[in-house]
């Protein structure tokens, strides 16, 4: 929902929807991690080292990858007239 906000509202302002993306994750990884360690009687510092750290490269690369398919995909679908 963050990240759909942000591309909706800056279409023409990458950087600002890759900010999107990430609080949209930062998001998504508090719930996460709050999940780990309601369920298993976890302590915050090993919840991070389990469930956020080892993503974080991953998920930047799929941000950037999403970026740069989403923009060529829209500037297709806007030559093309399909969208205004």
């Amino acid at each position: 929902i963050i990240c759909g906000i942000f591309a909706d509202k800056f279409r023409d302002k990458p950087v600002l929807i890759f900010i999107g993306m990430v609080l949209g994750t930062i998001v998504t990884y508090a719930f996460g991690t709050i999940w780990f360690i309601i369920m298993m009687q976890a302590d915050p510092a090993y919840a991070m080292s389990v469930c956020v750290i080892p993503f974080i490269p991953f998920d930047i690369c799929k941000m950037i990858i999403a970026l740069i398919l989403g923009r060529a995909v829209y500037k297709a679908l806007k030559k093309a007239s399909l969208i205004s």
